[in-house]
């Protein structure tokens, strides 16, 4: 884990790959609490680990969480933790926890199949997000163009739609094997969705990768009212990750794709457009 203030200087990391106290692998998911002096990382392991700033600044390992399912995604609310993970047992696909640790509910239905193994597969991607002024949490699996809220108990709210975009996933199941495969690269109008943590100014933020065809692939950015579901076009080509007050941090689009340079960070303002 790196940190780095929005003036862009480096502050220092902590935490490292392994099974000991402190280490962690895959990880997910990086949740802040506590003003910034908690940090909790989720992975594919069913733990939370939790560090705290020390006096001297730095983070320290804490403790470890054990969880019900690991975390494909997770967020913080109101001195609770909500992870997504899909559990067989009882179908949940979001799961509440107190900040200590101790198992509250799970709420949220899967993708309906018959199949166990496509399901799992069809949730191992998603985003979820914590609106902590109006208490609503939002779900959103990568694979469907829809979004889901739920209050904090558990509850559905509502479920939108986005227009013009539509799944490239095809699922064939052929003398008991399943393919998972996407659609051909000529085809418009496919892409997929994510769902980011609820900013500051009381919004969900919702990213739209969107496939045009041949043309390169296109991120569009939209903001959503977490009340009614209603949502409206605010940028695009690049990826929300952290807000902090006025200032919008994210990743290019490119990141991580063969040929796209060197890493970056991006710092926008809220003040501009």
């Amino acid at each position: 884990m790196h940190v780095i203030d929005t003036q862009a200087n480096y502050l220092g990391n902590f935490g490292r790959a392994g099974e000991g106290p402190g280490e962690f692998r895959n990880p997910e998911v990086l949740m802040v609490a506590d003003g910034g002096d908690t940090v909790m990382v989720v992975g594919s392991r069913q733990q939370v680990v939790v560090f705290r700033r020390a006096e001297s600044g730095a983070f320290e390992f804490d403790r470890n969480l054990r969880t019900k399912t690991g975390g494909r995604a997770g967020c913080i609310m109101r001195d609770h933790l909500y992870l997504f993970g899909y559990d067989l047992a009882s179908g949940h696909v979001v799961h509440k926890y107190t900040v200590d640790g101790e198992y509250v509910t799970g709420f949220g239905a899967p993708y309906e199949y018959e199949n166990p193994g496509v399901v799992e597969f069809l949730l191992s991607l998603a985003g979820i997000s914590c609106n902590e002024p109006h208490g609503i949490v939002a779900l959103v699996p990568s694979v469907f163009p829809v979004m889901m809220a739920y209050t904090a108990a558990g509850e559905l709210l509502w479920v939108i739609r986005v227009k013009g975009i539509r799944t490239g996933l095809e699922i064939t199941e052929q003398q008991g094997r399943t393919t998972f495969h996407s659609s051909d690269s000529d085809e418009k109008g496919w892409g997929s969705l994510r769902g980011f943590q609820a900013f500051g100014d009381g919004w969900f933020y919702l990213a739209v990768a969107k496939q045009l065809g041949n043309e390169r692939r296109r991120d569009t950015i939209f903001r959503v009212d977490p009340q009614t579901g209603a949502y409206e076009h605010v940028g695009s080509g690049w990826r929300i990750s952290i807000a902090e007050k006025d200032l919008l941090v994210g990743l290019p689009y490119e990141f991580g794709m063969e040929g796209a340079g060197t890493p970056q960070v991006v710092i926008k303002s809220r003040s501009r457009d």
